[in-house]
């Protein structure tokens, strides 16, 4: 359990753990979009989760009341992983029209 400055505490569970039951305290499902936690440039492109994939894990963490943290590891120089990033932009597309569609679905009835 950590506890911020702002005097909240939560639980960060094991690298990449998704909740079965719905913990009594608030907590965070930290991820990569690659493989590891820096740059590796033994990853393919199989390696990486795609847009779609990140978007599932975004809503089972919501279902289970969880925070979503994603990793993205800069190289030496700050530059960050150019597939990574594509993953993370339409990934945010893809939550923003979910959302936008579940918010219009509501509305509309």
């Amino acid at each position: 359990v950590s506890t911020q400055s702002t005097g909240i505490s939560f639980r960060v569970y094991e690298d990449r753990a998704i909740l079965k039951t719905l913990p009594q305290v608030p907590w965070e499902h930290i991820n990569t979009i690659g493989l590891s936690w820096g740059i590796n440039k033994a990853q393919r492109k199989e390696h990486y989760k795609t847009a779609e994939q990140l978007l599932e894990l975004h809503q089972d963490i919501a279902k289970m009341k969880g925070r979503f943290c994603l990793n993205l590891g800069p190289d030496r120089d700050g530059a960050l992983d150019p597939q990574e990033v594509e993953a993370l932009l339409k990934f945010a597309q893809l939550r923003d029209n979910a959302e936008s569609s579940t918010t219009t679905t509501t509305t509309k009835k």
